[in-house]
């Protein structure tokens, strides 16, 4: 008897410290499964070497070009005295300003040449023939320039006030400033005074202008769309046309569908010194007329207000957005910024 109890306390002893031993084992297998399991959710150390983190390139998006279109820019007469004394800064007003500023480029009608002669219609009898007799004075370059005023539009029935020679003297001092022209100044135009073309990053924007006063401008516009077509993305034609100070006609309707039919992708008229209609035909925009934007007629509120048309082209779409903006012109020959519609427009 006495010798099974020591027996019998080994046996108990023994069963113990396997029981301890089996449960030790037990934990640290756990451990090890839960450690795998951590390893496989963490994050990789931010201390690794950085060539073994996985390269995301970083691709930004190009951003959209901004043109603005404004109307009729006549720097004689009045404009031009007032000027004299101001200063040509004077003739548009800040807000007016950031608003050009802030545009890659800033498309305009410039109705008359810039030459040396001095000023025919400043001191004219209201309704004389010298009254509409314009030429502007080569400083006005520099106030193009300084408010981004960089396409000019020649393809109208002043630029030939002065005859070929003051249009030899635009073409000067436009180049000499540095400064895009286009238009259809008459038989002597070549194809490359008549169209111009901008490229801003991969995009390709042309212009072409249909001038109605000039012999067979339908025809040449049509003509200059169907050689520029091939060489751009985009095609802004900018005519002028039209009768002054009323809506546009059925035959300028006409024409506008031509133009947009033979490949325009938006067209934006000037001449009628008023504002007038606005069409989407073929999911491409019509402004009939943006009336005036620097200009010294007063006799009633229509020719004393104009609109600007900003676009936002997409470079990647090519999609067309449109904001337009009221500008009003004051006696004092100053151009304000008046309001800006409250929805954007796209084709």
């Amino acid at each position: 008897m006495h010798r099974l109890i020591p027996n019998f306390f080994k046996l108990v002893a023994l069963s113990v410290i396997v029981s301890l031993l089996i449960t030790t084992a037990g934990m640290l297998y756990l451990n090890r499964l839960e450690g795998e399991s951590d390893q496989k959710h963490r994050s990789p150390s931010p201390y690794l070497a950085q060539d073994t983190l996985p390269h995301q390139p970083i691709t930004e998006k190009p951003a959209p070009l901004k043109l603005i279109f404004t109307g009729d820019v006549m720097l004689d007469r009045h404009i031009r005295t007032n000027a004299e004394r101001y200063g040509y800064d004077s003739l548009i007003d800040e807000n007016l300003r950031h608003l050009l500023l802030a545009a890659d480029y800033v498309v305009i009608n410039l109705e008359g040449p810039i030459t040396t002669n001095p000023s025919v219609s400043v001191n004219s009898a209201v309704g004389s023939t010298n009254n509409f007799i314009f030429t502007f004075d080569p400083e006005v370059t520099q106030f193009l320039q300084a408010h981004n005023l960089k396409i000019v539009n020649l393809g109208n029935n002043h630029i030939l006030n002065f005859g070929e020679g003051g249009l030899m003297s635009t073409y000067q001092y436009l180049e000499e400033a540095n400064l895009t022209y286009f238009g259809n100044t008459g038989p002597a135009a070549t194809d490359s005074q008549r169209v111009a073309i901008i490229e801003h990053g991969d995009l390709k924007i042309g212009f072409v202008n249909y001038n109605q006063f000039v012999a067979a401008g339908l025809e040449t516009a049509m003509s200059d769309l169907a050689q520029l077509k091939p060489q751009v993305d985009l095609i802004f034609v900018y005519p002028h046309w039209g009768n002054e100070y009323v809506k546009e006609n059925e035959v300028l309707i006409n024409q506008a569908h031509q133009l947009i039919d033979a490949g325009a992708d938006a067209i934006i008229g000037s001449h009628p010194h008023v504002v007038t209609g606005r069409e989407d035909y073929q999911a491409r925009r019509i402004y009939y007329s943006l009336g005036n934007f620097i200009f010294d007629q007063y006799f009633e509120p229509a020719v004393r207000e104009g609109m600007i048309v900003e676009v936002l082209i997409e470079p990647v779409t090519h999609q067309l957005h449109f904001q337009e903006h009221m500008v009003e012109m004051t006696k004092d020959g100053k151009s304000s910024l008046k309001k800006t519609s409250n929805n954007h427009l796209s084709n």
